[in-house]
């Protein structure tokens, strides 16, 4: 990735990051706009800045996770990592309790960095439901993908081989499991839902002795 572009990249992130800078940035970009259309030719333009910067801050406030995601899923470089502890914080987010996950990532190079993140950072990308963010247990692999310039801004990715992945594809494939149980209990002669449910069943013990066999080489 070009200098500049890295440069870029890893600015947008710090700055999303920090929630209040965002605040602090919005209100400088408004004021330098209503200065700019104090002029009497650009006066007509004042209601549409201030709808542009209203636009844009509130986007940043709630749409700058997401944002920030992206920016270091499509730029940034490819790496493992592993929680070595989880543990509880002091503070709480949506009246649940905020877990600190400590981490080591191995980065592109081979060289390893320590860091950590928290449970409302929501830093899993390629998530199945986004409002039930699934992070990895400690001791379990997952790869990431983490900017150059601060490894520790880096982003957990689904839809990879990995130990995280697996169980994750698992715990989705045995819920769809129980509830085609269920709904045969109900409509046995549903033969539709019951092919359905056989080739879930060979799937979900397929996928557990490739893994395996994987596991052991």
């Amino acid at each position: 990735m070009p200098d500049i572009l890295d440069i870029a990249v890893s600015a947008a992130v710090f700055v999303l990051d920090h929630k209040l800078l965002v605040i602090v940035a919005g209100f400088l970009v408004g004021i330098c706009g209503a200065a700019l259309t104090a002029h009497p030719r650009l006066r007509r333009l004042r209601p549409l800045a201030g709808v542009v910067f209203s636009v844009l801050l509130l986007a940043s406030l709630f749409l700058g996770t997401p944002i920030r995601n992206r920016l270091i899923q499509y730029t940034g470089l490819a790496g493992e990592g592993m929680i070595t502890q989880i543990s509880d914080t002091s503070s709480t987010y949506n009246e649940q309790t905020v877990l600190r996950f400590d981490t080591i990532l191995r980065l592109s190079d081979g060289s390893t960095v320590q860091t950590r993140f928290h449970s409302d950072d929501f830093n899993v990308v390629d998530g199945r439901d986004w409002n039930l963010t699934q992070y990895p247990n400690a001791g379990e692999r997952f790869r990431v993908r983490y900017l150059p310039r601060n490894p520790q801004a880096f982003v957990v990715l689904t839809d990879t081989e990995s130990e995280y992945d697996h169980r994750l594809l698992a715990s989705e494939r045995q819920e769809e499991i129980k509830a085609l149980e269920n709904q045969l209990k109900m409509a046995p002669e549903d033969a539709a839902a019951r092919a359905h449910l056989e080739e879930l069943v060979k799937a979900d013990a397929s996928q557990r002795e490739t893994y395996q066999a994987s596991t052991r080489q």
